[in-house]
Protein backbone atom coordinates (compact mmCIF):
# COMPACT_ATOMS: atom_id res chain seq x y z
CA UNK A 1 0.00 0.00 0.00
CA UNK A 2 0.94 3.55 -0.71
CA UNK A 3 0.32 6.80 1.05
CA UNK A 4 -3.09 8.44 0.54
CA UNK A 5 -2.93 12.22 0.23
CA UNK A 6 -5.50 14.96 0.52
CA UNK A 7 -3.98 18.36 -0.23
CA UNK A 8 -5.55 21.54 1.14
CA UNK A 9 -4.11 24.95 0.28
CA UNK A 10 -3.66 27.22 3.30
CA UNK A 11 -1.44 30.08 4.41
CA UNK A 12 1.50 28.90 6.58
CA UNK A 13 0.05 29.99 9.93
CA UNK A 14 -3.11 27.93 9.39
CA UNK A 15 -1.13 24.97 8.04
CA UNK A 16 1.06 24.88 11.16
CA UNK A 17 -1.99 25.06 13.43
CA UNK A 18 -3.52 22.15 11.49
CA UNK A 19 -0.39 20.03 12.04
CA UNK A 20 -0.17 20.98 15.73
CA UNK A 21 -3.85 20.18 16.32
CA UNK A 22 -3.67 16.87 14.46
CA UNK A 23 -5.97 17.99 11.62
CA UNK A 24 -3.08 17.57 9.15
CA UNK A 25 -0.12 15.22 9.10
CA UNK A 26 2.26 17.29 6.97
CA UNK A 27 2.56 20.98 6.11
CA UNK A 28 4.42 22.17 3.01
CA UNK A 29 4.86 25.92 3.41
CA UNK A 30 6.99 28.87 2.36
CA UNK A 31 7.57 30.22 5.89
CA UNK A 32 9.96 28.72 8.46
CA UNK A 33 8.08 26.32 10.74
CA UNK A 34 7.86 26.78 14.50
CA UNK A 35 10.67 25.00 16.41
CA UNK A 36 8.31 22.54 18.10
CA UNK A 37 7.66 20.81 14.74
CA UNK A 38 10.04 18.43 12.99
CA UNK A 39 11.02 20.03 9.70
CA UNK A 40 13.54 20.51 6.91
CA UNK A 41 14.09 22.73 3.90
CA UNK A 42 12.69 20.95 0.84
CA UNK A 43 13.98 23.33 -1.85
CA UNK A 44 13.98 26.93 -3.05
CA UNK A 45 11.75 28.13 -5.87
CA UNK A 46 12.30 31.35 -7.82
CA UNK A 47 9.66 34.04 -7.35
CA UNK A 48 8.65 35.28 -10.80
CA UNK A 49 6.89 38.29 -12.29
CA UNK A 50 4.29 37.05 -14.78
CA UNK A 51 3.38 39.33 -17.67
CA UNK A 52 1.29 39.00 -20.82
CA UNK A 53 2.70 39.02 -24.35
CA UNK A 54 1.98 42.73 -24.89
CA UNK A 55 3.62 43.89 -21.66
CA UNK A 56 6.86 45.92 -21.97
CA UNK A 57 8.66 43.24 -19.91
CA UNK A 58 7.52 40.34 -22.12
CA UNK A 59 10.87 40.25 -23.94
CA UNK A 60 12.94 40.48 -20.76
CA UNK A 61 14.55 37.72 -18.72
CA UNK A 62 14.71 39.60 -15.42
CA UNK A 63 13.56 42.68 -13.52
CA UNK A 64 14.87 44.19 -10.29
CA UNK A 65 12.88 44.55 -7.10
CA UNK A 66 13.01 48.31 -7.61
CA UNK A 67 11.28 48.01 -10.99
CA UNK A 68 8.31 46.33 -9.32
CA UNK A 69 7.49 49.64 -7.62
CA UNK A 70 6.51 51.14 -11.00
CA UNK A 71 3.77 48.65 -11.95
CA UNK A 72 0.47 47.47 -10.44
CA UNK A 73 1.11 44.17 -8.67
CA UNK A 74 -1.15 41.16 -8.39
CA UNK A 75 -0.30 39.21 -5.28
CA UNK A 76 -1.21 35.92 -3.68
CA UNK A 77 0.19 35.69 -0.16
CA UNK A 78 0.29 31.90 -0.31
CA UNK A 79 2.71 31.91 -3.24
CA UNK A 80 5.98 33.65 -2.42
CA UNK A 81 4.66 37.20 -2.66
CA UNK A 82 5.45 38.05 0.97
CA UNK A 83 9.19 37.70 0.38
CA UNK A 84 9.10 40.18 -2.51
CA UNK A 85 6.92 42.71 -0.68
CA UNK A 86 9.09 42.53 2.47
CA UNK A 87 12.22 43.06 0.37
CA UNK A 88 10.72 46.12 -1.32
CA UNK A 89 9.63 47.55 2.06
CA UNK A 90 13.10 46.89 3.55
CA UNK A 91 14.53 49.22 0.89
CA UNK A 92 12.19 52.00 1.99
CA UNK A 93 10.27 51.78 -1.28
CA UNK A 94 6.54 51.65 -1.85
CA UNK A 95 4.50 49.53 -4.23
CA UNK A 96 0.93 49.33 -5.47
CA UNK A 97 -1.05 46.11 -5.03
CA UNK A 98 -3.82 46.28 -7.61
CA UNK A 99 -5.26 42.89 -6.63
CA UNK A 100 -4.58 40.51 -3.76
CA UNK A 101 -6.08 37.06 -4.32
CA UNK A 102 -5.95 33.77 -2.46
CA UNK A 103 -5.51 31.50 -5.50
CA UNK A 104 -2.37 31.91 -7.63
CA UNK A 105 -4.21 30.82 -10.79
CA UNK A 106 -6.58 33.79 -10.34
CA UNK A 107 -3.55 36.11 -10.06
CA UNK A 108 -2.29 34.74 -13.35
CA UNK A 109 -5.69 35.16 -15.01
CA UNK A 110 -5.73 38.80 -13.92
CA UNK A 111 -2.20 39.31 -15.31
CA UNK A 112 -3.24 37.66 -18.59
CA UNK A 113 -6.11 40.16 -18.84
CA UNK A 114 -3.66 43.06 -18.48
CA UNK A 115 -4.55 44.10 -14.94
CA UNK A 116 -1.01 44.06 -13.58
CA UNK A 117 2.07 41.92 -12.95
CA UNK A 118 1.46 38.69 -11.02
CA UNK A 119 4.17 37.92 -8.43
CA UNK A 120 4.22 34.14 -7.90
CA UNK A 121 6.31 31.01 -7.59
CA UNK A 122 3.89 28.90 -9.63
CA UNK A 123 4.07 27.31 -13.08
CA UNK A 124 3.12 29.59 -16.00
CA UNK A 125 -0.45 29.54 -17.31
CA UNK A 126 -2.60 31.49 -19.77
CA UNK A 127 0.32 32.23 -22.12
CA UNK A 128 2.09 34.41 -19.54
CA UNK A 129 5.82 35.07 -19.72
CA UNK A 130 7.78 34.41 -16.49
CA UNK A 131 10.36 37.10 -15.69
CA UNK A 132 12.98 36.45 -13.02
CA UNK A 133 13.01 38.88 -10.09
CA UNK A 134 16.48 39.82 -8.89
CA UNK A 135 18.06 41.73 -6.04
CA UNK A 136 21.67 42.52 -5.20
CA UNK A 137 22.36 38.88 -4.30
CA UNK A 138 20.81 37.37 -7.44
CA UNK A 139 17.58 35.52 -8.06
CA UNK A 140 14.82 36.13 -5.49
CA UNK A 141 13.63 32.77 -4.18
CA UNK A 142 11.16 31.42 -1.69
CA UNK A 143 11.89 28.38 0.45
CA UNK A 144 9.57 25.41 0.77
CA UNK A 145 9.61 23.67 4.14
CA UNK A 146 8.15 20.34 5.18
CA UNK A 147 6.99 20.09 8.79
CA UNK A 148 5.16 17.56 10.94
CA UNK A 149 4.52 16.66 14.55
CA UNK A 150 7.54 14.67 15.80
CA UNK A 151 5.29 12.75 18.20
CA UNK A 152 2.90 11.64 15.41
CA UNK A 153 2.48 7.86 15.43
CA UNK A 154 3.55 7.77 11.75
CA UNK A 155 6.29 10.42 11.94
CA UNK A 156 8.79 8.21 10.10
CA UNK A 157 6.34 7.61 7.24
CA UNK A 158 5.57 11.34 7.03
CA UNK A 159 9.28 12.17 6.92
CA UNK A 160 9.86 9.63 4.12
CA UNK A 161 6.96 11.13 2.18
CA UNK A 162 8.44 14.63 2.58
CA UNK A 163 11.85 13.33 1.44
CA UNK A 164 10.23 11.86 -1.69
CA UNK A 165 8.65 15.25 -2.39
CA UNK A 166 12.07 16.84 -1.99
CA UNK A 167 13.62 14.38 -4.42
CA UNK A 168 10.87 15.17 -6.94
CA UNK A 169 11.40 18.92 -6.58
CA UNK A 170 15.15 18.61 -7.03
CA UNK A 171 15.29 15.92 -9.72
CA UNK A 172 11.95 15.43 -11.38
CA UNK A 173 10.18 18.75 -11.70
CA UNK A 174 9.32 19.27 -15.35
CA UNK A 175 11.10 22.19 -17.02
CA UNK A 176 9.28 25.19 -18.41
CA UNK A 177 8.92 25.70 -22.12
CA UNK A 178 11.95 26.97 -24.00
CA UNK A 179 12.22 30.74 -23.64
CA UNK A 180 11.19 32.20 -27.00
CA UNK A 181 13.70 35.05 -26.71
CA UNK A 182 16.74 33.09 -25.54
CA UNK A 183 18.10 29.65 -26.29
CA UNK A 184 18.25 28.42 -22.70
CA UNK A 185 15.40 27.28 -20.52
CA UNK A 186 13.47 29.57 -18.22
CA UNK A 187 14.48 28.80 -14.63
CA UNK A 188 10.90 28.92 -13.34
CA UNK A 189 10.16 26.14 -10.90
CA UNK A 190 12.96 24.00 -12.27
CA UNK A 191 15.51 23.47 -9.53
CA UNK A 192 17.77 26.43 -9.03
CA UNK A 193 21.11 26.30 -7.20
CA UNK A 194 20.43 25.53 -3.56
CA UNK A 195 22.80 26.64 -0.84
CA UNK A 196 22.23 24.28 2.04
Amino acid sequence: GGVALEAIEQVPEIAYKAVTSGEADLAMTNEPPPPDLASFLVCRFPVLAYVGKGHPWSARRSVSLEELTDVPLITSLASGTRRVLRSIEARGLSYHVAHNVTVPRVAQALAASGRGVAILSDDPRFGLHPVRITDESGLVTVAMYASWDRSHYAADVIERCALRLQRYCLEGWPPFEVDEWKSDRVVGLRRSPINW
